[in-house]
């Protein structure tokens, strides 16, 4: 029998306090048990267990979407899917709906609202690009590919110098703010500088228009994800799961359209003697000639032929092109059709957007869509969230730094919802609560504001109040 290793762990008597009572600050870790020293304890002895080598990530499944060629087939996949290309434009339209504001660490005290102030600035008023086509970008990019990295510009805010961009500026207190925030397209991605972790060092973007190699380092850019497992510097796209659906219907969508293209009839063949077929002869030059004519053949520009007419000593035909039919087109073109709505629905269905194919179809209710759409615009809003986190993590702080500002006061940047409430849904509770004895004006005094600010009606100016 295997004798087990008991180990016993002594007890370490905790010091006495020093004179004049106990520091104060953080209380130090206990000692490290037996396994562990003391400079361990402060270190990462893991990794993340993402692969990769040579500043290539390693980690994809599907061949075609692995190496270089990884962007050039998601690129196609975004802009050349009508079901794609209506998510995202769903998706743009409601993040330019978003509304974005700068929160201050304690909205009572005065340097604290300058500091939000400043901030606000510097992101909504003073940036080359609006700061919602900035989100706008980011948000494409960031669910097109699974990673969206920008590099930060920054200027001086020298006042008005438009012949000098580094320092132009619409303020003139020589504080550092920002130029722009400029995406770096991910299939000018060359390699990244990664730890052993797996942690981002630089961005190596690669040569453009004969320029050389550019190195973009992590503090000086910022570094969106869509989904972080592994801590995959290239994330995860949106739609990422779809890709083998949208594989199958670009197939079967090429071959609907070659069948249309040939009436949908069948499959085209030569009939040549068989000295046509040998290479090796005279006549098996013409062999690539008639290849050439049966998969050239359609409902187009092809559809005369010039064919030779030869006969041989029994008085049959040389040559002659003739269809191998399947029944008609009729099976086809229904059996695509329903394979291709299948794969749509698919694509959709990935991402919660199969309410984009009510009305098409006999089914279908009102209060589905509702509960559909209303389930897809909570998922656009927490996925608004990471960037936004992103930015109070790292480009405020900097900006915070840089301008030797109090950091442990940060403000904070926000975002209202995706969509607006549902006003009958309010309204029956306000009803139900009225009707039940509760005063709701005078128990929530912010309601009718916020009612009023949902519905888009404006505030009467305190003049207005008075007079009233």
């Amino acid at each position: 029998m295997a004798r087990r290793n008991n180990r016993i762990l002594k007890a370490v008597p905790p010091s006495p306090p020093p004179p004049g009572g106990p520091p104060s600050g953080p209380t130090p870790p206990d000692t490290p048990q037996e396994g562990t020293s003391g400079r361990q304890l402060f270190e990462e002895l893991g990794v993340s267990g993402v692969r990769h080598f040579g500043g290539q990530i390693f980690e994809e499944i599907i061949k075609e979407l692995q190496g270089s060629q990884r962007y050039k087939k998601l690129k196609e996949f975004r802009e050349n899917n009508d079901t794609v290309g209506a998510i995202f434009f769903v998706i743009e339209q409601l993040v330019r709906g978003v509304q974005w504001k700068i929160v201050p660490f304690d909205q009572t005290l005065q340097a604290d609202v300058d500091q939000a102030t400043f901030i606000s600035e510097v992101l909504f008023e003073d940036m080359e690009d609006a700061w919602p086509q900035h989100v706008v970008a980011a948000m494409d990019a960031n669910l097109s590919y699974g990673f969206a990295y920008h590099e930060i510009v920054y200027k001086v805010r020298g006042g008005d110098q438009p012949q000098d961009p580094n320092r132009n500026s619409k303020f003139d207190d020589n504080r550092i703010g920002l130029r722009r925030i400029a995406l770096r397209p991910a299939d000018t991605l060359l390699r990244w500088d990664l730890t052993e972790q797996g942690d981002v060092l630089a961005f190596r973007q690669s040569a453009i228009y004969g320029a050389s190699e550019r190195t973009i380092p992590i503090d000086k850019a910022l570094h969106y994800r869509f989904r972080t497992t592994k801590n995959n510097p290239e994330g995860k796209p949106l739609l990422r799961s779809a890709y083998p659906s949208w594989a199958y219907l670009k197939g079967i969508q090429t071959a609907e359209a070659i069948g249309i293209s040939r009436n949908c009839e069948g499959l085209v063949i030569a009939w040549v003697p068989p000295a046509t077929l040998d290479p090796t002869t005279e006549a098996g030059k013409q062999k690539p000639a008639f290849e050439k004519l049966v998969t050239s053949i359609g409902m187009n520009e092809q559809r005369g032929i010039v064919y030779p007419l030869a006969y041989d000593k029994s008085n049959n035909k040389m040559y002659d092109l003739t269809l191998l039919t399947g029944g008609g087109d009729g099976g086809f073109a229904a059996g695509s059709a329903e394979a291709i709505t299948r794969y749509q629905h698919s694509i959709a269905q990935s991402v919660l957007a199969q309410w984009l194919f009510l009305g098409m179809e006999s089914r279908g209710s009102y209060a589905l869509s509702t509960n559909m759409t209303d389930l897809f615009s909570q998922a656009v809003n927490s996925i608004l969230d990471e960037p936004t986190s992103i930015v109070n993590s790292y480009l405020i702080p900097r900006l915070l730094r840089l301008n030797g500002m109090d950091i442990a006061r940060m403000p904070k940047l926000a975002h209202s919802a995706v969509t607006k409430s549902d006003f009958t849904m309010v309204s029956t509770m306000m009803n139900t609560l009225a009707s039940a004895g509760f005063d709701v004006v005078g128990q929530f005094p912010d309601l009718l504001n916020w009612v009023g600010k949902e519905l888009g009606i404006p505030r009467p100016e305190q003049e207005d109040l008075a007079e009233e």
